[in-house]
């Protein structure tokens, strides 16, 4: 079903393109950037998993990224937006992570660790 659902983003995306008089706007990056954006949406709101979500996040991000190269020429502040962008979304993702390893063993302290060699 969701494969129906994205290709369904995608097309309408391209007929929204297409609908864009602008000759400054690259509608292979207009139609990217709205596919992009919508299906980081539909990850958000489909899916119940924290790792989807963020995975939905990023998605967004790139799509804004996109849509950035789409609609302008200058980008320098846009890129530096998208490179901290990727480093909260990185520490939130090691800060889940770690959060689950230390529900899995209980304490997080590395002595525990040295009973799991061969």
């Amino acid at each position: 079903m969701s494969v129906v659902i994205i290709t369904s983003i995608i097309i309408g995306s391209f007929l929204l393109a297409n609908t864009i008089g602008d000759p400054h706007v690259r509608k292979i990056f207009f139609v990217t950037a709205l596919s992009a954006l919508f299906t980081g949406m539909y990850f958000i709101i489909s899916r119940k998993k924290i790792i989807t979500h963020v995975m939905g996040f990023l998605i967004i991000e790139n799509g804004v990224f996109v849509l950035s190269l789409a609609v302008g020429a200058e980008m320098p502040f846009l890129v530096n937006i998208g490179i901290l962008l990727d480093i909260f979304v990185s520490v939130l993702l090691l800060g889940v992570f770690v959060n689950k390893i230390g529900d899995m063993i209980g304490e997080q302290d590395v002595d525990q660790l040295s009973s799991l060699k061969d």
